[in-house]
């Protein structure tokens, strides 16, 4: 099964005559399955952010559950070596500043669960019979202890 290409900067941005962020097959279901989880009030794709004394990060997908005061990370990890260099580098933890709760999303038995972090969760992207695409979780994020979820600012 061929999964569809993310957005990556030239190649695939719509100025590029690529699909974007916003139509890639792959967000749509991501957005979608963290729209189903809580009450989200809003799930952005590749926002840039800066918090508090921290250094910029953009997530793939993060979404905002004001109900409950709840941020959710989603990182799209397209290909064996996309992973395993997220991983190797550690940039995936910079997320836990921001995020209360973290997960991976990748194409169908791309990473098994003992190589997910404890505290990230797994997310697989799959292909109905109809073509779309649609999440299962695999493995269920640990809640992340973050200055903001326990009322420090």
């Amino acid at each position: 099964m061929r999964y569809p290409r993310r957005h990556n900067g030239r190649r695939d941005s719509p100025a590029a005559g690529g699909r974007g962020v916003v139509t890639n097959p792959i967000y749509i279901a991501g957005g979608r399955w963290l729209a189903q989880i809580g009450s989200t009030a809003a799930v952005v794709p590749e926002c840039e952010v800066k918090w508090a004394k921290y250094d910029w990060c953009r997530p793939d997908l993060l979404s905002v559950e004001f109900a409950k005061g709840l941020i959710r990370i989603v990182e799209i990890k397209e290909s064996r070596g996309d992973y395993t260099g997220e991983i190797r580098n550690r940039k995936w933890e910079k997320y836990l500043l921001l995020a209360d709760y973290f997960y991976f999303l990748v194409p169908c038995g791309l990473v098994k669960l003992n190589e997910v972090p404890d505290i990230a969760g797994l997310l697989y992207l799959e292909q109905n019979l109809y073509g779309d695409f649609e999440v299962k979780s695999i493995k269920r994020a640990r809640r992340i202890k973050t200055p903001q979820s326990s009322g420090a600012v």
